[in-house]
């Protein structure tokens, strides 16, 4: 699976997220079945985003990539920025950020799956 590293500011303040693409397939086909058993995944601290994306300025053929995104920074739109202007591929729904897909259609196409983090005045990892 193809997997990397955003960094962009987010609000001129340091904004860094991880992705993993999970699927991806042509928005005008159907999708292939999943292989293998998703339980196996750990996603505590991970969400997943649909996202639309377009090969080219000039193809019609929209494609959608189910993806895993790590934020390590809770900047406010954070993995929005990152998918649009990232990735080039906004999140489904976000006509704020450049989706082409009305969010009427769907609503925003974002869900957290986990949340972790460490507490302020404890230290310890909260999940």
């Amino acid at each position: 699976a193809q997997t990397g590293t955003i960094s962009i500011p987010v609000d001129y303040k340091t904004a860094v997220s991880d992705y993993k693409v999970l699927s991806s397939f042509s928005a005008l086909a159907p999708p292939a079945a999943p292989s293998g058993d998703s339980s196996e995944k750990d996603a505590s601290s991970e969400e997943d985003a649909c996202s639309e994306k377009k090969r080219t300025p000039k193809d019609a053929d929209a494609f959608v990539t189910t993806l895993e995104l790590t934020p390590h920074h809770g900047r406010t739109h954070q993995l929005r920025v990152h998918c649009s202007e990232g990735l080039g591929a906004p999140i489904v729904g976000d006509n704020r950020y450049g989706s082409h897909i009305p969010p009427e259609s769907h609503g925003l196409l974002l869900a957290a799956v986990g949340l972790s983090f460490t507490h302020p005045v404890t230290g310890e990892q909260v999940n």
